[in-house]
């Protein structure tokens, strides 16, 4: 059974974003040194609780979160896929047949990028609800 993976781009890139200045900031002074540990606190609250990589086959996605968590997402119990605007990002919310809610973070809605898209065209039978691009081309 082959399987495909996909990663959160915009998350890395916040991440190492966020570790520059929280390293530009540690080399001030005093001052410089109470941001950067604010910094440093934001990246590994941020690290902690998003999802890093998702994995894909016929019957199901699997989320990998940090500390070896991971969620799994069966393909036949997801009743659909919506897409939806929260906090200036776009996000997709699975709406699955009786999903138990492990830890506080892992819930089901995932930022909206190109590989998770992919992933979900070519596994998932269903459509995309809310999806404007999608939509647009037809």
């Amino acid at each position: 059974m082959k399987k495909d993976f996909a990663t959160d781009i915009t998350s890395i890139i916040a991440c190492t974003f966020l570790l520059f200045i929280s390293i530009w900031t540690c080399s001030a002074d005093t001052d410089g040194r109470v941001l950067c540990v604010f910094f440093v606190v934001l990246v590994i609250c941020y690290i902690a609780t998003h999802p890093h990589f998702f994995v894909a086959d016929e019957k199901g996605l699997t989320v990998y979160y940090i500390f070896f968590l991971k969620d799994y997402f069966a393909w036949e119990d997801i009743k659909r896929i919506n897409e939806k605007y929260r906090y200036r990002t776009v996000v997709y919310e699975f709406e699955a047949k009786e999903h138990p809610q492990k830890v506080f973070f892992m819930t089901s809605e995932f930022r909206k990028n190109y590989m998770l898209k992919r992933l979900i065209k070519k596994y998932w039978q269903g459509e995309i609800e809310g999806d404007d691009w999608e939509n647009l081309k037809k």
